[in-house]
């Protein structure tokens, strides 16, 4: 309001300077402290935001005063050159955020996701397409990673809820959902996962797409090196502003971050890409095919690193500090609220929720060698995650198995590592999957007859 108020006085004055400065003036103050806001605020907050922003227009009444004839405090040439490169690069930072929200806005890949998206927008952007291969097995009708569902095969229908684990870095066969389904013969487990997704999208895809096929029981696959932050709770008011200046929504700040994570990828495809190299896409059906194809499968040593180890181990620092931190328990909230709304709309439908553990809390000889938690005195806890959900969880009447004693209780190999995990990669490897798997099935034996 100062700034217009300013403007306009100096406008009624014969010294004041021409509409096109003072809307060249306008744009840089616009540009400039949009930029420095992104710069300190990585998160959106309204009160913060009003503050910063009314004083812009005291920036921009000073500028206004500075360009009056008289006035200038550079050289005339000097600074019609710093004008013309300022004037360009604002346009031109402007133009391409444009540019690459109507580009996130006409295309499906989650290179252009934002966090603003819907739920729905997030499920169908990740979703498979009928028929795409991964690791020579291709997706059902409806998107996911398994057989079709027989209409009327006999036995109980159970259905398993989650993200890139649900999707699986294994074959089909070695997937935990089939691993259990060996062990029991009576149960079809239908794998609804997708890659990408959070606690909300499974909260939708039971409600719209578990529910309806009148399952005798619900899994949910919490994983708990992402999923409690991806459900902190946004504040719903302030949403135009908030899709605007949210750093998270900023695709001029996301997309080289999403390229430099997507360069650091190492000499295998990441295989829920369902490629491995340039070579054809044909379907595997049997164990020794798939051995043969991938001896990685048998033996965990010849695993080659998914992810750059800096990388890596940067994303798993973050994912520490933000789940294991005594002072973190205030995070747990959202997770919290999206499961008790999962067992409200289940009704009398069983449901239970599986806790899959980070790798951090099950291979100690990383966790010494790549972290220094001494430096935050002492604050961690590694069991947090697992310990705040199941007595939570029991509170509510919710079943829940963790799997983390089950992971801890596999004796190393000869390199003192369990390997139950992709080399430099969160997701579980085909030892992880056939622990997971079978501890499901124990569960299932035990509770679900």
């Amino acid at each position: 309001c100062i700034g217009v108020a300013e403007v306009l006085r100096l406008r009624r004055c014969a010294a004041a300077p021409g509409v096109k400065l003072v809307l060249r003036l306008l744009i840089y103050v616009c540009v400039l402290s949009s930029a420095l806001w992104f710069i300190i605020y990585p998160q959106f907050e309204f009160a913060a935001f009003m503050a910063f922003f009314a004083s812009t227009g005291a920036v921009l009444a000073l500028l206004v005063f500075l360009s009056l004839p008289g006035k200038n405090i550079l050289p005339g040439s000097l600074l019609s050159a710093f004008d013309v490169v300022l004037f360009n690069l604002c346009l031109g930072a402007v133009f391409l955020e444009v540019g690459l929200r109507v580009t996130a806005a006409l295309s499906t890949a989650p290179l252009f996701a934002r966090t603003q998206n819907s739920m729905i927008e997030t499920i169908q952007r990740h979703r498979h397409a009928p028929g795409t291969p991964i690791f020579g097995f291709p997706c059902d009708s409806r998107g996911f990673h398994d057989h079709e569902l027989a209409p009327e095969s006999g036995k109980r229908l159970i259905v398993s809820i989650g993200d890139s684990f649900g999707v699986g870095v294994v074959p089909h066969y070695y997937h935990y959902t089939t691993v259990c389904e060996r062990e029991l013969e009576d149960f079809e487990i239908y794998n609804m996962g997708i890659n990408a997704v959070g606690p909300a999208e499974y909260l939708h895809l039971m409600q719209t797409e578990a529910l309806p096929l009148d399952p005798d029981l619900i899994i949910v696959t919490i994983f708990v090196g992402n999923d409690i932050a991806q459900a902190i709770k946004k504040p719903e008011h302030h949403a135009w502003l908030r899709s605007m200046f949210d750093r998270e929504n900023l695709l001029a700040f996301l997309l080289p971050q999403r390229l430099l994570r997507l360069s650091a990828v190492g000499d295998i495809a990441p295989p829920w890409s369902g490629k491995d190299g340039d070579a054809p896409l044909t379907l595997i059906q049997t164990p020794e095919e798939l051995m043969a194809k991938y001896p990685w499968l048998a033996d965990p040593m010849k695993e080659t690193p998914t992810f750059a180890g800096a990388a890596y181990f940067e994303m798993k620092m973050l994912m520490l500090r933000m789940v294991c931190r005594s002072d973190a328990k205030g995070i747990y909230e959202g997770i919290f609220e999206v499961l008790a709304e999962m067992k409200r709309i289940s009704g009398t439908k069983p449901l239970l929720v599986v806790l899959l553990p980070d790798e951090f809390q099950v291979e100690e000889n990383m966790l010494r060698a790549h972290f220094n938690t001494s430096e935050d005195g002492g604050k961690f806890s590694l069991d947090q995650p697992q310990r705040l959900l199941s007595k939570w969880l029991g509170t509510m009447g919710i079943d829940s198995l963790d799997l983390l004693p089950h992971f801890r209780a596999v004796a190393p190999l000869e390199d003192g590592e369990r390997h139950l995990y992709h080399k430099q990669d969160t997701h579980f490897n085909v030892r992880g999957n056939a622990v997971a798997g079978r501890a499901i099935a124990e569960w299932l034996q035990e509770h679900a007859r």
